[in-house]
Order: C-alpha cells, then sequence, then structure tokens
C-alpha cells in the first residue's frame, strides 16, 4: 500500500532521475538557456514550471549572474519516451508533447523547444510528431537570459527574491547556502 500511495505523489524538486522525472538545462543558441522540468502527472503544471523556473534562477545564480529575464514559459501534458532516458541534468529528457501541449506549447518556441530546425535542440530533446509507448507526465519548460545588472528597458528582474520566493512557496531549503 505504500508503494502505491508514494506513486501518487508529485514529483520531487531533484535532477533528472533514471525516470527522467526531474530539472535539465541546456544552453540555447542565442546565448540563454533553456530548462526543462519533467514530472509525473500527479504535479500540477503550475509546478513544473515553477520547478523549471527556479531551475534557471539557480543555474544563473551558479554562473555568477544577479538577474534573469524569462524569455518564454510553457507547460502542458507530454509523453515520456521510455528508448531514451538521460543519465544525468546535462541531458534533457525526450519528451513528446501530446496534442494539447504541441498547439500551446511548441507554437510561440519554434518546432520544439527551442529548435528551428524542426526537431527540438541539442542531443537531449527530440520531438517528433508521434511516438510509440511512453509514460504520461507533465513537463514546464523556461527559455531565460542571465544579466549582471538592471538597466532600463531590459526586463531583467532580481535572482536572489525569485529564488527566495519559489523556495518559500515549495517548502525549499536553499541549495549551497544560495
Amino acid at each position: 500500500m505504500l508503494l502505491a500511495l508514494a506513486g501518487c505523489a508529485a514529483t520531487p524538486y531533484q535532477p533528472v532521475n533514471a525516470q527522467g522525472y526531474g530539472y535539465a538545462e541546456q544552453p540555447a543558441a542565442d546565448g540563454g538557456y533553456i530548462v526543462v522540468f519533467v514530472a509525473n502527472t500527479a504535479t500540477s503544471e503550475q509546478r513544473a514550471r515553477d520547478f523549471a523556473l527556479l531551475r534557471a534562477a539557480e543555474l544563473g545564480a551558479d554562473l555568477g549572474y544577479g538577474y534573469i529575464k524569462v524569455m518564454n514559459s510553457r507547460s502542458g501534458a507530454v509523453m515520456l519516451a521510455p528508448q531514451r532516458r538521460p543519465t544525468d541534468s546535462s541531458a534533457v529528457p525526450d519528451i513528446q508533447p501530446t496534442r494539447a501541449m504541441s498547439s500551446n506549447m511548441m507554437g510561440s518556441m519554434g518546432r520544439g523547444y527551442g529548435g528551428s530546425n524542426g526537431g527540438g535542440y541539442g542531443s537531449g530533446m527530440t520531438l517528433p510528431s508521434s511516438s510509440p509507448g511512453g509514460d504520461p507526465a507533465r513537463a514546464g519548460v523556461v527559455m531565460v537570459r542571465f544579466g549582471a545588472q538592471d538597466t532600463a528597458g531590459t526586463g531583467l528582474q532580481p535572482i536572489a527574491p525569485l529564488l527566495a520566493r519559489l523556495r518559500a512557496e515549495y517548502g525549499l531549503a536553499a541549495a549551497g547556502g544560495r
């Protein structure tokens, strides 16, 4: 019975695990970053998107930046492909959008998560139009840029209060003393 209950819990904030759940990031061609958080279906789309944003803010802080700008943010239902599970957070999980996510998520991010040549980006995530099998999941994806300082009209926001707000909202401790 405990195992059944554990399967119903929302995916915790974590690097991507062997099942493909958690956060991962990749540099984007334009100098920004694309961060994804893939979760089980017990996790809300808002939580998945917030966890992707939290990881993006942590990444910016780790890289020495004080400011972040969200260029695009999406969440939705996806299928986590069984054949390409990442083994570390440097590889983005292979996910295929469901019909609902296809129109809502892919529209303004190119054909795929930031990819402009039709298949996604990098070696980690591909978005074929159909794939056999897979596990239902939720994904939040953010495209961000970082800055050292805020200047008028840039739309940058401070990273520190964003980290504090998201960690407090989800009851998470600061990682590495940040």
